[in-house]
């Protein structure tokens, strides 16, 4: 017997028309006369699958096969509609979301963010609360157990996760570094916090030339690793996020800024340019 689906949904703008139908336990949406609908199926092998049926008036609908875990059905969902020069909408689901491009009905494989944390229940790296920030630049959510995260949507075709700029294992809050479009090398800084598992984010700075620490590493140790790091690693790794800025005339500083908060903390300007006289400052705070 076929489980109803009962499913949440976000209306954006008037040519984006969202309906409901529990009766048969589908979701679909229609997007300039053309319907996009979600179902769910037992196949031959008696497995349950996920659909989306792609269809115009008249014409025989499109089926596209949805890579979701089992677990992930009864959370599957359309997520945020984004009005773009490439439009899409996100599928959300319990690990991972899709983007259908919906100038061509593609949809991308399924992307699931890096885990930093140290849990192991059924609870451990699920999503909450995905969404899109910056004009439909960026992906953002919150992963249970690991922390905020943000992908890349600058292309739609290859979203790219964006490392975390301060030390992920000690802090669910994320200090971002987004390139800039027309200013390589430049950066914004973007701070990811999270309340009850819904993922916000405010902007540090913009437009500045800073270098950023490799945490890639963090995501291939065991947990073990990862908890003996956690004791052993300095302590102002996890107060603090420390990057460095080259500025017009090439002379360097520092920039520091709070983990808890994403403040800029102000530095006397005579220790701004040595890294180790800011760590001891900041030890004294």
């Amino acid at each position: 017997m076929k489980k109803i689906l009962f499913l949440s949904f976000i209306l954006f703008f008037g040519n984006l028309v969202y309906s409901q139908d529990y009766s048969n336990g589908r979701q679909k949406f229609t997007f300039k006369q053309t319907v996009y609908e979600l179902i769910e199926y037992e196949n031959k092998n008696n497995d349950f699958e996920i659909c989306l049926l792609i269809s115009k008036s008249n014409e025989t609908a499109d089926t596209v096969h949805i890579n979701a875990n089992i677990h992930d059905m009864e959370f599957l969902s359309f997520g945020e509609y984004v009005d773009l020069d490439k439009k899409y909408i996100l599928l959300t689901a319990r690990y991972s979301f899709w983007i259908l491009n919906l100038y061509n009905n593609k949809l991308s494989k399924a992307y699931s963010p890096n885990f930093y944390g140290m849990g192991s229940d059924s609870q451990s790296s699920m999503l909450s609360n995905v969404s899109v920030i910056l004009d439909g630049r960026c992906v953002i959510g919150y992963c249970v157990d690991s922390g905020c995260f943000l992908y890349d949507l600058s292309n739609i075709y290859s979203p790219k996760e964006i490392q975390p700029a301060n030390n992920p294992i000690y802090h669910e809050n994320r200090v971002i570094l987004l390139p800039q479009f027309k200013n390589k090398g430049k950066f914004t800084a973007i701070f990811l916090y999270t309340e009850s598992w819904n993922a916000d984010y405010k902007i540090i700075f913009i437009n500045k030339t800073v270098e950023q620490e490799d945490f890639s590493y963090l995501t291939n140790l065991s947990e073990e690793q990862i908890e003996e790091l956690a004791i052993n690693e300095y302590p102002v790794t996890a107060s603090y996020t420390i990057l460095k800025e080259t500025e017009l005339d090439n002379k360097s500083k520092y920039i520091v800024i709070e983990n808890d908060t994403g403040k800029i903390i102000s530095l006397p300007a005579k220790i701004e340019i040595n890294r180790q006289e800011i760590i001891k400052y900041l030890e004294n705070l």
